[in-house]
């Protein structure tokens, strides 16, 4: 969940028009709308958005994008991990995984544990390293 006292931006140049329906949606259970008040899923063809307290803006222009002083967030910081089909950053992993695996790295030389437990313990600090992120 975002913390809707700080600003955004997220580049969303890389989604499919299913997945920036999907994004809109869990922005809209976070509680944010478009800057019209409304909470309708729009067809739009910008490549950027912008979340604040006054709701959800967007643009196209790549160097505003750039220079814009709000906090650069990933679509996995704002999709929930348990959804069925998780939108894919577009080097094809979560930033959920990612961060599993830089863990695991330090995991594997516990020799002694299964499959399972080295998983379940990248997770876990995958997990917290997302959270403490979101802060």
């Amino acid at each position: 969940m975002l913390d809707k006292s700080k600003n955004y931006k997220i580049d969303v140049t890389e989604l499919t028009k299913k997945e920036k329906k999907r994004l809109q949606e869990e922005l809209f259970k976070q509680g944010y709308s478009w800057r019209s008040n409304t909470q309708e899923v729009a067809d739009f063809n910008f490549d950027f958005l912008f979340l604040d307290n006054l709701g959800i803006s967007y643009c196209n222009d790549k160097i505003y994008f750039i220079r814009h002083k709000s906090i650069l967030i990933q679509i996995s910081d704002i999709m929930l991990e348990q959804e069925s089909e998780p939108i894919i950053t577009p080097q094809g992993i979560t930033l959920r995984d990612y961060f599993a695996g830089l863990a695991l790295n330090s995991l594997i030389t516990k020799n002694e544990w299964s499959f399972e437990d080295f998983a379940q313990e990248a997770y876990k600090h995958a997990d917290a390293m997302l959270e403490e992120r979101n802060k």
